[in-house]
C-alpha cells in the first residue's frame, strides 16, 4: 500500500492513473478517491469511512513485542520457518524469548538484549528468569512447567551460535563460548 500512495502522489511517477485498493466495476474519476490514513491505501469515499473503521483497530503492542519485533538476530533465527504452516511456531518462538528478556528486565533493572544475555554478570540473572518461567518448586529440584526452561536452553544455544557466525570481531565468540559452557 505504501508503494502505492507514492505512485499516485508523485507526478513524476505517476501518468495519470492511480491505484486503488477496490477497483471499480465502473470506471470512474481519480478525484472520488482518497487515501487512508493508517495504511496508505486508495479508497472511495463511500468505502472509506467502512475501511478506515476496521484499519485503526490496530492491536496494541506491548513491552514485550516490541522488545523482540526489534531485534534483528531473532529474524534471522526464524529464517527456517518460513512456510505458512510454521507461523504458529515462530510466534512461540518469539514469544518464549521475548519472555526470557523481560523477565532478566524486571530481574536485574539493566537494559538487557540478545547480545549482552551471554555476558558472564548476567548468567545469575538468567537462572533466575529461566527458573521463574519454569515455575520452580519449592524444594528447587523440579519444574511444574518443564518444557520451558528446556525450550529456552535450545533456543539460547540457536542464539548464541547466530551470534558466533554473525560476529566480524570474534568478540561474541569467546562471550558466546563461556556462557555454553557455563550452561551446559
Amino acid at each position: 500500500m505504501k508503494g502505492c500512495c507514492i505512485y499516485n502522489t508523485d507526478k513524476n511517477l505517476n501518468k495519470g492513473d492511480i491505484i486503488v485498493a477496490r477497483r471499480p466495476s465502473k470506471k470512474r474519476d481519480g478525484s472520488l478517491y482518497k487515501p487512508c490514513l493508517k495504511c496508505r491505501g486508495f479508497f472511495s469515499a463511500s468505502s472509506l469511512q467502512r475501511h478506515y473503521a476496521n484499519c485503526r483497530k490496530t492491536i496494541v503492542k506491548g513491552e514485550r513485542t516490541e522488545m523482540v519485533e526489534s531485534r534483528k538476530i531473532l529474524a534471522k533465527l526464524c529464517l527456517k520457518y518460513k512456510a505458512k504452516y510454521n507461523h504458529k511456531i515462530i510466534r512461540a518462538k518469539l514469544r518464549l524469548l521475548g519472555r526470557l528478556i523481560y523477565e532478566m528486565k524486571k530481574i536485574n533493572k539493566l537494559d538487557t538484549n540478545f547480545s549482552s544475555i551471554y555476558t558472564p554478570e548476567l548468567y545469575d540473572s538468567f537462572v533466575a528468569a529461566v527458573n521463574l518461567l519454569g515455575e520452580q518448586s519449592s524444594d528447587g529440584t523440579t519444574y511444574n512447567k518443564p518444557a520451558v526452561p528446556s525450550a529456552i536452553g535450545i533456543e539460547i544455544k540457536k542464539v548464541a551460535r547466530l551470534l558466533i557466525a554473525l560476529d566480524k570481531k570474534m568478540k561474541m565468540q569467546k562471550r558466546c563460548g563461556i556462557f555454553l559452557r557455563a550452561v551446559q
